[in-house]
């Protein structure tokens, strides 16, 4: 222990008890040596000797009265701090007992034998033996292994000749109460050694809500909302334990894509909620005809895929299909009103017709279409019946290439830039993927995107294609580069309910502000299914992000729908803007436009621009902004910052003069 500084007391008894020594010294054994001394010191210091002797008992008598003092008052302190010690161990012994007692998780206490010792309310309660008087005992003397089997998993056997395990052990298993129901529970233990011997302290947590909740979140990331059925991911995951399986056993498994006859017309004549019910309804009859090793998925739209597992032939293919058939057949029943509906279905085996599970599917697909198009109701996949071109073909070979491609991140994002017409600023950028197959070269975006819509891939697409875009926007951002970023969406994936969402995460996770990003999507999202994109229009508005109608004039797209939906753009088609020099109808139709979005309160892009009397005349119009090959064509990232620093680089802007014949 340190020396620290002296108190008080301390000084008074160490001065009395040398006092003392001396006066005992004095009186008893030394005076007779010292006598003659004292004397002379007397006379010398004092005076006469007389005055000695009281001088003497004075000393004594204080310092015994030091003594006596010191004596008595710490006597008087000890039991009055060794009570305020033991008040201050009860207070915090009570406070820990209560901290047990009103904890959250249930503590069991238990020897190394697993026998409970003692358990606090919240663990009676949680396992059933809640009773007021004697629920405690209840659980005293039970083996642990009676309410939780798995807990011996945690424990220190005390006759194991392992080291104990340091810290706490956790792990989720399940729990018994008394009645023998069962619960989710999450379990740490640790073990408690000293002089006495070893305990196991027990945590536990019931975890039936966040379990709940979890494999809510769960069946919501697998299923259809609409239908309830398995969705696109999960029938890629039971595909590939059919093959895993059929690998190892020689089995064949059949995928079967069901497409609906003429749905579209049921959507626009009677309207999505009709719509609605017949999916729902064509869900059910589905699934009625399958085994419980067989699985049926929604791919999307009005399109399903079903899974039998295992197959014996092509023939076992076929009874199924007509089992649909007929099922099909039968009128459904919607509102009071009495629908027909059937199907088209085609199908593929593993491994007649492919071991890849997204080519597998594709050429299902590609099945389906052929039935389709000869007016049968199923067809079995053959090369040779392929109406697709041969470089669909190709694509239909590439599409695990093209999985690849996007998992390593070997395709590329080129950036077209964006001018402000009335300034010639760059003011934006619009991200175009591109890819380079090292076989077959440039692959056209419009043809893989086809095949990524088909086979699912066009959701991991877009999110590569988005998180890539968002994270070169914050490094210009970074660098003093402000612009604006479009970029394009599909049909399929402005449907998807979690797409909102992904780009919320992907701006905030990069610090890019909404208003930064402007989706672009086709005239054709908006008459194929309105109502189910408008939700995610609305909502991706209403987080700050602007919408922009790409290649407007090109589609079928009317002034209620522009009006009803959060739109601040349209880009005109490039192929009226390419023309319309040469050609007064397009010219017209390009001063219509502008004017429209103009009254409606958007802003006016002209995509194609390949001259600098296009331009010209797209000013005389009053465009807002303009894009193409004049401008700058689709640059990679090193390309653009290079002209980019040309481009704004201080020079002569190209004047914009008038063009003749333009009224």
């Amino acid at each position: 222990m340190s020396n620290g500084p002296k108190t008080p007391n301390t000084w008074y008894a160490t001065a009395a008890l040398f006092s003392l020594a001396v006066g005992a010294f004095y009186l008893v054994g030394a005076l007779p040596f010292v006598d003659t001394g004292i004397l002379a010191a007397q006379f010398t210091f004092f005076g006469h000797p007389a005055t000695f002797g009281p001088l003497i008992a004075t000393i004594l008598t204080a310092t015994a009265l030091c003594l006596v003092y010191t004596l008595v008052r710490r006597a008087g302190q000890n039991p009055s701090r060794r009570r305020r010690q033991h008040d201050i161990v009860r207070h915090r012994q009570t406070m820990m007992n209560g901290a047990v007692d009103h904890s959250s998780d249930g503590i069991l206490l238990f020897d190394g034998t697993g026998v409970i010792l003692d358990a606090n309310p919240t663990a009676q309660q949680m396992l059933g033996a809640d009773a007021p008087d004697d629920g405690a005992q209840t659980l005293v003397g039970r083996h642990i292994g009676s309410l939780i089997p798995d807990a011996a998993a945690l424990m220190t056997r005390p006759d194991s000749a392992a080291a104990p395990v340091p810290g706490i052990r956790r792990r989720e298993m399940m729990a018994y109460r008394l009645d023998e129901s069962a619960f989710p529970v999450e379990i740490a233990m640790r073990e408690l050694v000293d002089d006495g011997g070893s305990w196991q302290i027990a945590y536990v947590r019931d975890i039936t809500d966040r379990k709940a909740h979890h494999d809510a979140l769960e069946h919501q990331a697998l299923h259809d909302a609409l239908t309830g059925l398995p969705n696109r991911t999960l029938l890629y995951d039971r595909m590939h334990d059919c093959s895993y399986r059929a690998r190892r056993t020689g089995d064949r498994f059949a995928l079967l894509v069901v497409d609906l006859n003429r749905f579209k017309e049921i959507n626009d004549t009677l309207g999505h909620h009709i719509g609605d019910l017949v999916l729902q309804q064509i869900a059910a009859r589905l699934t009625k005809l399958l085994r419980t090793s067989d699985m049926i998925a929604r791919l999307g739209g009005d399109e399903f895929a079903i899974l039998l597992s295992p197959v014996l032939d092509r023939f076992a293919v076929t009874n199924l299909s007509e089992r649909l058939k007929r099922a099909l057949d039968a009128p459904l029943l919607c509102k009071g009103l009495t629908l027909d509906v059937n199907a088209s279905v085609g199908a593929a085996i593993f491994p007649d017709d492919g071991t890849d599970m997204t080519e597998l599917l594709q050429k299902a697909d590609v099945a389906m279409y052929v039935a389709k198009n000869a007016g049968l109701p199923m067809a079995f996949y053959y090369e040779d019946q392929d109406h697709h071109s041969a470089r669909h073909l190709t694509l239909v070979s590439l599409t695990g290439e093209l999985g690849r491609a996007i998992e390593r991140e070997e395709l590329e994002l080129h950036y077209q830039p964006k001018i402000s017409i009335p300034t010639s600023k760059v003011i934006g950028v619009e991200s175009l993927v591109r890819w380079r197959h090292p076989v077959y070269g440039f692959v056209p975006a419009e043809e893989f995107v086809a095949v990524a819509e088909r086979t699912g891939l066009i959701h991991n697409l877009t999110e590569w294609t988005l998180r890539s875009s968002i994270e070169q926007c914050a490094r210009w951002r970074a660098a003093g580069i402000d612009l604006t970023l479009s970029a394009n969406l599909s049909v399929k994936i402005l449907q998807d309910n979690d797409l909102p969402q992904l780009i919320e995460n992907l701006l905030d996770g990069y610090g890019v502000e909404p208003g930064r990003l402007i989706l672009e999507f086709t005239e054709d999202a908006i008459t194929v299914d309105m109502e189910r994109c408008k939700a995610n229009i609305v909502r991706l508005a209403e987080y700050g992000l602007k919408i922009s109608i790409d290649d407007f004039g090109a589609g079928y797209s009317s002034l209620a729908c522009l009006k009803a939906l959060p739109v601040h753009e349209l880009k005109i088609d490039t192929s009226f803007v390419r023309d319309m020099l040469e050609d007064e109808d397009h010219q017209t139709i390009v001063r219509s436009t502008i004017d429209l979005a103009h009254n409606l309160g958007l802003t006016a892009c002209a995509e194609g621009v390949e001259s600098v009397e296009t331009l010209a005349l797209l000013a005389a119009m009053g465009c807002d902004a303009a894009q193409g090959y004049y401008i700058g064509k689709p640059l990679s990232v090193p390309d653009f910052e290079d002209w980019f620093r040309t481009w704004q680089a201080p020079k002569e802007v190209p004047r914009l003069v008038s063009v003749a014949g333009w009224r």
